[in-house]
């Protein structure tokens, strides 16, 4: 089963931030909610996607993964002309890794798996369906694995500009 990844965004999202002042043009707390910002839109894109596969239904399956290649190069684009926060860039690089890792399970496995659930129901084999179960199993561990990696990067990030994380209320 599919890790859902709206549950991704919800964590992210359900963190309240705040932050001490800072000298910078931007605060700490601004630069990193501008970079978290194309990270949950391209992780939302990639669970309308999931959503989707499970219709097989074709041309419905092709308008969400072209609006998810879209979002990641929109996103890819914004986070890319972000400049550095005083002299670090440490962050927004995680940001455009996140994204690029996305980039590469949209061009392969979901790709992958789109054109298979694309089969008309007396070509899609067992086969198939094994290969899409691996498929879903390779994209949980590269988004957990992706999502983990970034929220490390977000928390030095926090660290260093002493911006305060704290559960939001339910």
């Amino acid at each position: 089963m599919l890790v859902n990844l709206r549950n991704l965004v919800i964590i992210a999202a359900s963190m309240a931030v705040s932050s001490c002042g800072n000298n910078s043009k931007l605060s700490p707390l601004a630069y990193n909610d501008s970079l978290v910002t194309q990270q949950i839109k391209v992780v939302d894109a990639a669970g309308n996607l999931q959503e989707v596969l499970d219709t097989y239904v074709k041309q419905d399956m092709e308008t969400v993964y072209g609006r998810l290649r879209g979002q990641i190069n929109l996103s890819k684009a914004k986070t890319e002309g972000f400049g550095d926060f005083n002299g670090n860039q440490i962050f927004k690089n995680a940001t455009l890794e996140f994204i690029g890792v996305y980039q590469e399970l949209t061009d392969k496995e979901y790709k992958e798996a789109l054109t298979l659930l694309s089969k008309p129901d007396s070509l899609y084999s067992k086969t198939d369906e094994a290969r899409v179960e691996l498929l879903y199993k390779e994209i949980d561990k590269k988004t957990a694995d992706a999502t983990e990696k970034y929220r490390q990067a977000q928390d030095a990030f926090a660290k260093e500009n002493n911006i305060k994380f704290k559960e939001a209320k339910k």
